[in-house]
């Protein structure tokens, strides 16, 4: 096999969680000499920038070159009308997803790589092959060595994902600069978010006393992390990142489907771990100061120490390359 498809949602407003998970396949996959396709619906140009993918278009598929090769799916705003025009061409499809759906047709195979996720949570009878659990998660592992050779990190990288989350976060980031405010935090604040120019300026000149840098979700992001003593994330794929290179953090709950990566980790370590609107500003005042001033214990860098994530990608590989399911 030469060729694996893929389908998955990747613009401002679903974030690039959908995008990085799916380029952590098909990087391995081009290990394997298999090259990457990635359909589009779309008579726009720019999903030709997506690293490790050719761009094709859903037209010019040929089912018979492509029905038995497999396709990945990774999207929530997938509608029941394309998953049957895919469906159409392919008879093996791996669903990517965070939380147990009924979206997907029968006969799908199902990869569900969420924290507390078991295959109890899916009816056995709808798919052909169920993966669950941290073990099929898929993330760059070569960016923990990076992080623990970098030296001075001294400064805060805050990162929501990708998308429009500004009204979902801005009461946490709210609290969060002014406790750093409190503790007289002099450092660097690295600060990802699609904000306009209007919201940049507002928040720049309410903590003028904070030294902000704001970008757009960007590669930047990583090159920032180098330089950061800790992480503020939501609990999504960047979550997985950080966990994997184990990077001191502070994750929050912006989304329903990261609702079991929240309660997993909360069991962990509560104190890290928290929703946009139900919080305490002492506990989070404390905790910074701890974090930023002393060294706070990690228990989730402890847990995935013996038990790192994506233990069983290397299986799932082997499954997708297969002639069959």
């Amino acid at each position: 096999m030469t060729d694996v498809y893929f389908f998955f949602d990747h613009d401002r407003k679903s974030g690039m969680g959908h995008y990085k998970r799916c380029a952590a396949i098909a990087k391995e996959l081009s290990k394997k000499k298999i090259k990457s396709h990635f359909i589009t619906f779309s008579n726009k140009r720019e999903e030709e920038k997506l690293k490790y993918f050719r761009l094709i278009h859903y037209n010019k598929l040929n089912i018979k070159l492509v029905q038995n090769l497999p396709l990945i799916i990774d999207s929530y705003s997938i509608t029941q009308a394309r998953l049957k025009k895919l469906n159409f061409f392919f008879k093996r499809i791996f669903c990517i997803e965070d939380e147990p759906s009924k979206k997907f047709l029968k006969n799908y195979a199902v990869i569900n790589s969420g924290y507390g996720i078991k295959k109890i949570n899916y009816n056995k009878k709808s798919f052909q092959k169920i993966y669950t659990g941290i073990g099929y998660k898929f993330v760059k592992n070569n960016f923990l060595k990076k992080y623990l050779k970098s030296k001075n990190k001294k400064d805060i990288t805050i990162s929501f994902g990708g998308g429009k989350v500004l009204e979902r976060v801005i009461f946490f980031l709210d609290a969060v600069f002014n406790c750093l405010e409190e503790i007289a935090f002099k450092e660097k604040i690295f600060l990802f978010l699609n904000l306009n120019s209007s919201d940049k300026k507002k928040l720049i000149n309410k903590y003028s006393n904070l030294n902000i840098k704001i970008y757009s979700i960007s590669d930047k992001y990583y090159e920032k992390i180098l330089r950061s003593k800790f992480v503020i994330s939501s609990c999504g794929v960047q979550q997985d990142e950080l966990i994997c290179w184990r990077i001191p953090s502070i994750f929050l709950q912006i989304a329903d489907n990261q609702k079991y990566n929240y309660f997993f980790i909360k069991k962990i370590d509560r104190k890290i771990c928290y929703k946009s609107s139900q919080f305490k500003f002492k506990k989070l005042n404390k905790l910074l100061y701890n974090i930023v001033y002393k060294n706070y214990d990690n228990k989730i860098i402890n847990k995935f120490k013996k038990t790192p994530l994506g233990f069983k990608t290397k299986m799932l590989l082997d499954d997708i390359c297969r002639e069959k399911i």
